[in-house]
């Protein structure tokens, strides 16, 4: 009875190991292994992928700034024209899915692709089919997708912004040709056909200027007492008066500490119509306006900043100074970086012949100008 019992203590202690190796808890995951590249310097990145009958060469997401765009220029220059065949979708496909498999850093606000090509799509479908598995039956299949994906999809949680710019090509019927550059942008407007190679260079200037790429926001914060109703301006300009301001905000502060009719005069403002005050001391509550610029995106001057309020007035109905409001203890500007995330799809095909090079002259003068939004 004794030997039984032994026998199967250790039967039982024997279960009992192979069962806690076999579910042991597996080993935490690290989260940054589902991505290719995790960025965490907030700013300016550029992704560039170049394709003729495939891709033939994609630059990872690159932090633009002066010191780095000689050699983002280097790498451009670098590329040959040497092949035909335009797998433009299914590069635009491969971009989109390597933005969903970058680690952005969380100031990620805007994510942007410029599309060019001269030619319409003539490899994408067997690419796709062959190395994704997908069904495309034909070109017109795949175009849909890339339009739908365009223009409903979201990336890190932002809607993508693309422009598609094209050169056509003498022998291309002139509706198929501007429906394929429509289909690779994200709104009709951002789709535009050129008449020849000569304009490539100042529409890729016009884009890199116009596109969202401003990696700073500046938020501004005025702190003062509050105790009831009253209508104020907050001068940012240094005038007399806010009869003489070109630069302030009026509000009507109610009874809780809110501003509510809030009116900006040569100013902008994310914020909200209506600013709720945070109590920093007693009577004086903080109001933050978010991403204060003057209207020619520039950062208003808190150095001179000004209070007037109505209830102090002549009458209770025109505006009189708060004296006892110090700008430099209750005004401060604080300011965020942000990350701005752009894709360049460029045609190498070796039917651009001597027009590559006007191509790669644009592309480098696109990285110019952001490097110098980026510093």
């Amino acid at each position: 009875m004794k030997k039984f019992t032994f026998v199967s203590a250790c039967l039982a202690l024997l279960f009992s190991m192979l069962f806690v190796s076999c579910h042991k808890d597996p080993d935490p995951v690290d989260p940054t292994e589902s991505y290719d590249q995790v960025l965490t310097q907030d700013g300016i990145y550029l992704s560039i992928f170049a394709f003729n009958n495939g891709i033939v060469q994609k630059m990872d997401y690159t932090l633009v700034n002066h010191s780095q765009a000689e050699l983002i220029k280097s790498w451009i220059n670098a590329l040959s024209s040497t092949e035909d065949g335009t797998a433009l979708y299914y590069t635009i496909d491969s971009a989109l899915n390597s933005l969903n498999r970058t680690k952005f850093p969380n100031s990620l606000y805007s994510v942007n692709m410029v599309n060019f090509t001269d030619g319409i799509d003539n490899a994408s479908t067997y690419f796709a089919n062959s190395q994704w598995g997908t069904h495309y039956q034909n070109r017109s299949e795949y175009q849909a997708a890339i339009r739908n994906r365009l223009r409903t999809g979201t990336f890190h949680g932002h809607s993508i912004s693309a422009y598609g710019i094209g050169v056509q090509s003498a022998s291309i019927d002139p509706n198929m040709f501007l429906a394929s550059i429509q289909d690779i942008s994200s709104d009709d407007d951002n789709a535009t056909v050129l008449a020849n190679f000569s304009g490539v260079n100042a529409y890729f200037e016009d884009i890199a200027t116009n596109i969202s790429t401003t990696n700073t926001v500046t938020d501004i914060t005025v702190s003062f007492n509050c105790g009831g109703t009253d209508r104020i301006a907050i001068v940012f300009d240094g005038a007399a008066t806010p009869a003489q301001s070109n630069c302030m905000i009026e509000a009507t502060l109610t009874s809780n500490n809110t501003l509510t009719n809030i009116t900006y005069t040569g100013l902008t403002s994310s914020s909200a119509a209506t600013i709720t005050g945070v109590q920093t001391n007693g009577s004086i509550f903080s109001f933050t306006f978010k991403n204060l610029r003057t209207t020619n995106n520039t950062v208003p001057s808190t150095y001179d900043v000004r209070l007037f309020r109505e209830s102090l007035g002549y009458g209770g109905n025109t505006y009189a100074q708060d004296v006892e409001f110090n700008p430099a203890s209750q005004s401060h500007t604080e300011t965020k970086s942000k990350t701005a995330s752009i894709i360049l799809v460029l045609d190498i095909s070796s039917s651009l012949g001597n027009n590559f090079a006007s191509v790669k002259e644009a592309a480098c003068n696109f990285v110019d100008i952001l490097a110098n939004q980026g510093h």
